[in-house]
């Protein structure tokens, strides 16, 4: 590896830590967005929230990449933060489109924890 690619033999124990910082990262980046939904009794004012915060989020975590590489913190952040958004964007209209569809249906229930929260249970659409 080492001559074909420039890279080092990698250390056998290092896969398990890398393993465990992967997995704690997608936790921790998968409840920026989800924070809002469960703290805010309202859907549409937690969407708001969600997209505010996801925002920082990607322009942070952009700042401090570009900072670490060598690149333009201001470039990275806004590259970041566009790329992340689009994503975003992409995943929402695909969802919204498949319930308009059909393709899942959404049906409203409350969960109860003190204040009603909005709770969406996805069906798939039978035969």
């Amino acid at each position: 590896m080492r001559f074909e690619l420039g890279l080092e033999k990698p250390q056998p124990g290092r896969a398990v830590r890398s393993a465990g910082t992967i997995a704690f990262s997608y936790i921790a980046g998968g409840m920026i967005p989800l924070t809002p939904y469960l703290i805010t009794p309202h859907a549409l004012v937690a969407l708001g929230y969600s997209v505010g915060a996801t925002i920082l989020a990607l322009s942070i975590f952009g700042f401090v990449k570009g900072h670490y590489t060598g690149v333009s913190p201001l470039k990275s952040a806004f590259r970041t933060t566009l790329i992340g958004g689009l994503a975003a964007a992409a995943a929402f209209s695909i969802a919204k489109l498949f319930l308009r569809k059909g393709i899942v249906r959404c049906q409203r229930s409350w969960l109860h924890v003190g204040i009603h929260h909005p709770d969406f249970a996805f069906r798939h659409r039978r035969g």
